[in-house]
């Protein structure tokens, strides 16, 4: 799902996932769950907002 977003956002990145993510070094996920769960929440949080926004606006 990451190298599809980031592929997206940059499409000069390698061509497939494995040569992507030979790019990075390792690292420990509990190290970057915290940030992730952040992150997750308020896109979370936006999609209900928006849904709510247009729930009242299919209601006028």
């Amino acid at each position: 799902m990451a190298y599809t977003m980031a592929y997206h956002a940059d499409n000069s990145i390698p061509p497939t996932i494995e040569e992507w993510l030979d790019q990075f070094d390792m690292f420990s996920i509990y190290e970057v769950l915290p940030q992730i769960m952040e992150l997750w929440g308020q896109n979370i949080m936006v999609e209900v907002q928006a849904k709510k926004e247009l729930a009242g606006e299919q209601g006028k």
